[in-house]
């Protein structure tokens, strides 16, 4: 049970630590160099965040006997909302790499910071939502029957929707912002504000 708690108390700390480099990455602007790093650092803690979910996700009956095949494909199940978010830090670091220095110049347009804005609202509710569908694999721990487990994953399933919700509006406007640089900034435009 300790082992729990401490894994827990990682979980939030990495979960804050993600909501804080992803607010110093839209809000500070550092310099290119360290962005990518931020990004970089980012992905890792998301990668971290999903291991931390695998070994904490619940399995029908004791939790403390050796996993089975069906185990394991039940706890790949519970991490399943994770991947699409984790993948889609991947790509920002990508897409930060590639476009790294129209981002640092005047030449992008202003709905670019706009639409960065609206990523990092989603980006932090798709947060929150993780925090939450994480702190419900508690409760169904050590359900000894199929029906109880079945019964209780009902709220995890309705939280992993909304997870899924939130990382589709969250690549769609990260979609944008690759559009709104790549087809929509010149050469000779700079911000008159």
């Amino acid at each position: 049970m300790t082992n729990n708690k401490s894994l827990n108390e990682i979980m939030k700390f990495v979960l804050i630590t993600i909501a804080s480099v992803v607010s110093v990455i839209t809000f500070a602007a550092p310099q290119q160099n360290v962005r990518q790093s931020l990004f970089v650092f980012l992905t890792s803690l998301l990668v971290l965040t999903t291991v931390i979910a695998l070994i904490q996700a619940p399995i029908i009956g004791d939790q403390s006997r050796e996993l089975t095949f069906s185990d394991m494909i039940t706890k790949i199940y519970f991490i399943l909302p994770l991947i699409p978010i984790t993948l889609l830090c991947l790509f920002m670091t990508i897409f930060e790499n590639d476009y790294q220095n129209l981002i640092n110049s005047d030449t992008k347009p202003d709905s670019y910071e706009i639409i960065k804005n609206i990523n990092l609202i989603l980006f932090i509710i798709v947060l929150i939502v993780i925090y939450s569908y994480l702190k419900s694999f508690e409760p169904l721990k050590n359900n000894l029957s199929d029906v109880d487990f079945n019964k209780k994953s009902t709220c995890t399933s309705s939280s992993a929707s909304v997870i899924y919700l939130f990382t589709t509006l969250t690549y769609i406007s990260s979609g944008f912002m690759y559009v709104i640089l790549k087809y929509f900034s010149t050469d000779g435009y700079t911000n008159l504000s």
